[in-house]
């Protein structure tokens, strides 16, 4: 009821300089389209409810068009003011705050610096888990994408756990023999491998993966190819040269067959 009666209290004029500022962001005209969402804003006060969120969708977008371009600090102040004013208008745990914090979040990691990444992706994962359950497909890709961060800093516990919990999910939800299991025992193999420094670990992981791409597709299928590298890679890291030759030799034989 609160936020019906401060609707009704609003300057009807804000959703005027609202759409003009949609105009604005159609025509490419950044600054202009800006100015008109602050005017809005202007007018609404501190009276922001959901009605105001398309202010905060309007700036999440130019801002996005600013990252694009290179524009980093600029993108950077539109992000956090949508997510002010998101935060303003339905609360600090919305499910439609996640798109901003990811955005944020991908900027400091493109642009400046991935610590200051984490906590946009950590907050936006604690509000899908929170809105969308553990099991949905959201959750799995932020969960990947901040393994990566972590990877990235040099925090190889918290990535190994996420890694391992997002490939059981994996193998649960499709069985041991699937191409995207394949892939993500892979993924594991290569963290162990050439993050971790963990041989051992990287060839048990290397070899799942080629079992489950050949049960999966066959025992001559180009797929393999790639962890074949990685295999021979590794024994002649380890100074196993005749496990590295017959690696080679079935990578030159799979080519072979699929001329």
């Amino acid at each position: 009821m609160k936020n019906e009666k401060k609707s009704q209290d609003l300057d009807p004029k804000w959703e005027s300089f609202a759409q003009k500022a949609i105009e604005a962001l159609e025509q490419g005209k950044f600054k202009k389209a800006t100015k008109f969402v602050e005017k809005a804003l202007g007018l609404v006060g501190d009276n922001i409810g959901p009605d105001q969120v398309v202010l905060a969708q309007i700036l999440h977008d130019i801002a996005m068009d600013y990252a694009v371009s290179d524009s980093f600090a600029q993108a950077e102040t539109l992000y956090i003011r949508s997510l002010e004013i998101w935060e303003k208008a339905v609360g600090d745990d919305h499910i439609g705050l996640t798109s901003v914090l990811d955005n944020l979040g991908s900027l400091y990691a493109v642009y400046d610096d991935v610590s200051k990444t984490t906590p946009y992706w950590e907050r936006a994962l604690a509000i899908r888990k929170d809105k969308l359950g553990d099991e949905h497909p959201d959750v799995d890709d932020n969960l990947g994408r901040l393994a990566d961060i972590y990877k990235l800093q040099g925090e190889y516990p918290k990535a190994e756990e996420i890694f391992q919990q997002l490939q059981t999910k994996l193998e649960e939800r499709l069985g041991p023999d699937h191409p995207d299991v394949a892939a993500g025992l892979n993924k594991l193999g290569g963290f162990y491998f050439f993050d971790k420094g963990d041989f051992a670990d990287a060839e048990v992981y290397y070899k799942q993966a080629l079992t489950s791409w050949e049960k999966a597709l066959g025992h001559d299928h180009p797929e393999i190819i790639g962890v074949l590298k990685s295999l021979s890679l590794l024994y002649q890291v380890t100074g196993r040269s005749q496990e590295e030759k017959e690696a080679k030799e079935r990578i030159d034989r799979i080519r072979a067959l699929n001329k």
